[in-house]
This record gives C-alpha cells, sequence and structure tokens, in this order.
C-alpha cells in the first residue's frame, strides 16, 4: 500500500535524526516493516527505546537496529540486551575471526529464545560445525549456524533440512547465497 509505505516514510522522517541507524541501508526495511504494523508510530516509539537500551550494550550497528523491530514487546529489555551481550562475547570467544558488531542483532534474537545460554551456544555450534563440513569456515556458515540456532529441534536434523533447501534450490537452476 503506497499510502501506508509513505505514512511510515513521514514517521521514520519525525521520529529519528540524519545519522540514525534507523535510515541509511535500513530505511526501506524500516519503513515496510512499520507499515506492517497495527500502530506504525508505537512500534516505530518501541523500537526506538529498544534501540537505545540495547545500544547500552553493543557499539553502532545498523543490523541491531532492524533487530529490534523483532523483539517482543513484552520483555525486559534491560535483561535481554545484557543476556544478548553475554551470548555475543561468548560467540567471539569461540569464533573470534567470525564475530563481529554484525553478531549483535543474532545475539538480540537469541537472547529472547526460551533455553539456557548453554544449550544456544552448543546448538549453534553443532549447526556451525556440521555446515563447516560442506561449505568450510566463514562468516556466512556462522550466520546460517546462528539462525538454525534460534529454532528448535536435533541440530543434525535442522542442519539437514538447510541442506535438503539448499541441494532442492540448486536443483532448479536457482542459486541461494553469496557464492553459489
Amino acid at each position: 500500500d503506497e499510502e501506508q509505505l509513505r505514512a511510515c516514510q513521514q514517521i521514520l522522517k519525525e521520529r529519528t535524526g540524519a545519522f540514525s541507524s534507523f535510515r541509511g541501508v535500513m530505511k526501506l526495511p524500516a519503513i515496510c516493516l512499520l507499515a506492517m504494523e497495527q500502530n506504525p508510530e508505537l512500534k516505530m516509539e518501541q523500537a526506538i527505546q529498544a534501540y537505545e537500551t540495547a545500544r547500552q550494550q553493543f557499539s553502532f550497528s545498523n543490523q541491531l537496529a532492524l533487530a529490534v523491530f523483532f523483539m517482543p514487546s513484552d520483555i525486559n529489555m534491560n535483561q535481554t540486551a545484557a543476556r544478548a551481550k553475554e551470548l555475543h562475547r561468548r560467540m567471539k570467544k569461540d569464533h573470534p575471526f567470525l564475530t563481529s558488531a554484525e553478531d549483535s542483532a543474532v545475539a538480540m534474537m537469541m537472547a529472547c529464545v526460551p533455553r539456557t545460554d548453554d544449550q544456544l551456544l552448543e546448538d549453534l555450534e553443532s549447526c556451525y560445525q556440521l555446515l563447516k563440513e560442506r561449505f568450510g569456515a566463514s562468516n556466512h556458515v556462522q550466520t546460517a549456524a546462528q539462525v538454525l540456532a534460534l529454532a528448535a529441534g536435533d541440530p543434525c536434523q535442522k542442519t539437514q533440512h538447510f541442506l535438503d533447501l539448499y541441494d532442492a534450490i540448486g536443483q532448479f537452476g536457482g542459486k541461494y547465497g553469496k557464492y553459489s
């Protein structure tokens, strides 16, 4: 709905500064996410507040600005951001060359998952090792493993499902990923 998108663009413009993390490369996704909301003004205000809280734990990140749109409105943002920071710290300890500020967004989403930090990180590492066998060690493999860790289930089954989907896309002539 073009009218709704324009209204949300105006909300974004009125509520954020020119150098806001919600602008630049995140502007279009933010506008689209706002347009899907029943109350985009409220969602924008919640996103700004959540981002300000998350920024107390993390450095500047466009991805973090996008991630706060997906945070449940009923969480304690201070606790979630602190938990996310600890998850991020532990990810960086395990994979110092692969983990960066970009991973703060996934850490925020992981912090909302009702499993322990140990369970999440063990799941992530299992998925990463399984994917690494096929694709090698890379940031793309870590990102895929992080997304798989967000979902419930056995790491072997989740990873196999991902690989089956990846192969099916290739069988039909599609390309998936940056290097395929």
